[in-house]
């Protein structure tokens, strides 16, 4: 088998999941489950654990999700960070912490709790983030100082005030949450700049696909590099007479491909959603290289009839790049094909994972590929 970063999950206490365990994963894993049952919760905690808590990816997270926040600086909603823990508790309730990582592995854990901060002497601005390696449980020192005084019911006047804390490997970090998020987030880059070989890359295609921004974002990661070939070898599932691309401008919704046997070029937009889902993975896919790569609803747009060559697609560059790929699927067609592309590479194993909630529990039945062979063989339905 190829080497993959989880082999296992462990989630706690984040959003619907209270508890959730899956003790067998592979190179390529399809998620499966009825609708609300959590896939892209899924998801959405692997992609803040391979961004180490980054208070960037919560708000994306919470904006993803329509949770507009709550008005605290100004007159714009600014992201509640807390709003990540099962149940939406309000903030002063929080006792239990967020945990997401492999299945004992206490020291390649992410960790996200609430904590109370007295201050004990004047604020100053600078001071939002903390290192506290080594932490004795006493004062958080910097150029102020604070006491950690646990949970409160109070966040008022000089009452404590709110912070989270993330926590990774020896990598600790206070984040104050009554500041103006913007500052939390821009205080997070300044003191994570010493430990960003810690995150893992990371690409997360939504069900709608990748955002102009995003896809901007990633463009320039790809086009003067060989992953370039991926993205035309990608789009050829669809349109085999597709022999480049180019953007024109200096928006990502201006990509133009050139077609054999055409002399103008052609505007992806105007090829179908299919071909914008597969331009869009492949663009995902190349900027995973040694990470991860998250898609939700991987058959979105695309015909089933193709969807054996996308997942042949899949396995093919997530072997050459080392990227562990983590999809979530309603289609029947798309486990078939799942199966079909993932099959012929011993090295690459094909794992899907069914996600079920029964009695307020959540249960994960686990489908390798001997299981799904019978299992396609008999048309057997695991959705």
């Amino acid at each position: 088998m190829a080497k993959t970063l989880f082999d296992s999950l462990e989630i706690r206490q984040f959003r619907a999941f209270d508890y959730l365990k899956i003790e067998q994963l592979g190179n390529v894993n399809l998620i499966l489950g009825k609708n609300n049952v959590g896939k892209s919760t899924l998801l959405e905690a692997l992609w803040l654990f391979a961004n180490i808590g980054s208070p960037e990816v919560i708000q994306a997270i919470l904006e993803g999700r329509d949770e507009p926040g709550e008005l605290r600086h100004g007159t714009s909603a600014e992201p509640t960070a807390w709003s990540l823990f099962h149940g939406h508790p309000p903030l002063e309730w929080i006792s239990s912490s967020i945990q997401i990582g492999r299945i004992g592995a206490p020291d390649s854990t992410l960790s996200l709790s609430i904590t109370w901060l007295r201050r004990t002497s004047e604020m100053d601005a600078s001071g939002v983030f903390y290192e506290a390696a080594g932490y004795d449980g006493g004062i958080i020192s910097a150029s102020q100082e604070f006491v950690e005084v646990g949970p409160s019911s109070t966040i008022d006047g000089d009452g404590p005030l709110p912070a989270m804390v993330v926590k990774y490997g020896s990598i600790r970090r206070v984040l104050q949450l009554d500041d103006a998020y913007e500052d939390v987030c821009r205080r997070w880059n300044l003191q994570m700049r010493s430990n960003r070989g810690l995150s893992t890359p990371c690409v997360l295609v939504s069900h709608v696909g990748l955002d102009e921004v995003y896809l901007q974002s990633l463009w320039e990661k790809v086009v003067l590099s060989d992953a370039k070939d991926d993205v035309i070898d990608a789009l050829r599932i669809i349109a085999p007479e597709t022999d480049d691309f180019a953007l024109l401008g200096n928006r990502a919704s201006s990509i133009r491909l050139r077609l054999k046997g055409s002399s103008d070029p052609v505007p992806l937009k105007s090829m179908g959603d299919g071909m914008n889902r597969l331009f869009g993975l492949g663009m995902a896919l190349a900027c995973a290289k040694d990470g991860i790569l998250l898609v939700d609803e991987i058959e979105n747009g695309i015909h089933w009839s193709a969807l054996p060559e996308v997942w042949k697609f899949v396995v093919k560059v997530a072997k050459r790049l080392n990227v562990q790929v983590f999809a979530t699927t309603h289609s029947n067609d798309c486990l078939r094909a799942f199966h079909v592309g993932t099959k012929d590479d011993e090295e690459m194993a094909g794992v899907a994972v069914r996600i079920e909630k029964r009695n307020g529990e959540f249960g994960v039945e686990i489908f390798d590929e001997s299981r799904l062979a019978v299992i396609t063989k008999e048309a057997i339905e695991i959705r």
